[in-house]
Parts: C-alpha cells; structure tokens; sequence
C-alpha cells in the first residue's frame, strides 16, 4: 500500500470532517450559544468524525484512492461500530500517524477494532450496515463524547 496515499486520504478525511463540524457549528457560533448548550453541540457535530468510515468501510478519502477497511476476522467491509471503535483512536493522531509510517495497513485503532487497511476489493460483498446499524453507531459514539464530558470536563467547565 502506497504510504503518501494513505497520509493524504487521511489528511483529505480530516480536512473534509472538520468543513462538516464548522457548517454544523456555524449557526451555533453565531447565535452566540453559550456554554454548555454550545458545547453539546459540538459534541454531536464531532460525534461524525468517529462515524467517517461507516458505509461499506470507506471515507471520502478512502473512496478517492480505492482504500477500504476490512474486518480482519472475516475479510468483509468493516461494521459501522468497528469504525466508530477505530476513530476513537484519531484523538491519538500524532501517535496514530507514526504507528502508520510503520505499520502501513493498521493503526491503534485497527488494533483495537481488528480492521485493517486494504486496496478495494470489488469482489468483497458488501456489508450489512444499514441506516439503522449506522444510526446506532452514531448514537454510541455521542453517547462515549457525552460520558466523557460528563466524567472529566463538566466540572472543569462549570467553574
């Protein structure tokens, strides 16, 4: 797998998710929203990035250079709560794009949610991530952002 392609999907998915977040948190900025109404606004708008790779295992990025996330155990196009597991990770991004220079399929969270990295294979059959399985992993993914907010940052805020 080409190393420079892999970077650049992950910059161009970083780029486009944070273009995403800004639309979504514009008119909340706007209105001058304050805290912490504003801040659980950005907590749904950035639960998005975790959900980035949902459909059939691929970004925008990884659609751009025929990248695709597979299910290492089965060899099938990852779930949506496999991506939402994996992304959690992208909060580590430094490590994480050092552990891609040396590991050029998998990262921490592939680690974690046994996906890896792979060319697109068009024989691989789709995999059973409906609106419903992807919903669902976008209610867990606010749910973990709202869990840590609560446990180490509301009380930060609060003062």
């Amino acid at each position: 797998m080409n190393l420079g392609l892999r970077l650049l999907s992950m910059l161009i998915d970083h780029i486009i998710m944070c273009l995403i977040i800004v639309v979504i948190l514009a008119p909340v900025m706007m209105l001058d929203v304050k805290l912490p109404l504003s801040l659980y606004f950005f907590i749904i708008a950035f639960s998005l990035y975790f959900c980035k790779d949902s459909i059939n295992g691929q970004s925008i990025g990884k659609r751009l250079f025929g990248f695709q996330l597979v299910n290492i155990k089965n060899n099938k196009p990852a779930t949506a709560f496999q991506c939402v597991i994996r992304n959690l990770f992208c909060v580590l991004w430094p490590i994480e794009v050092v552990v891609t220079l040396f590991s050029r399929n998998r990262r921490i969270g592939d680690f974690v949610a046994f996906t890896m990295l792979i060319k697109k294979d068009n024989n691989l059959t789709k995999n059973n991530n409906n609106v419903r399985s992807i919903l669902l992993a976008y209610v867990f993914a606010i749910a973990l952002m709202f869990s840590f907010y609560f446990l180490f940052l509301d009380s930060y805020i609060s003062k």
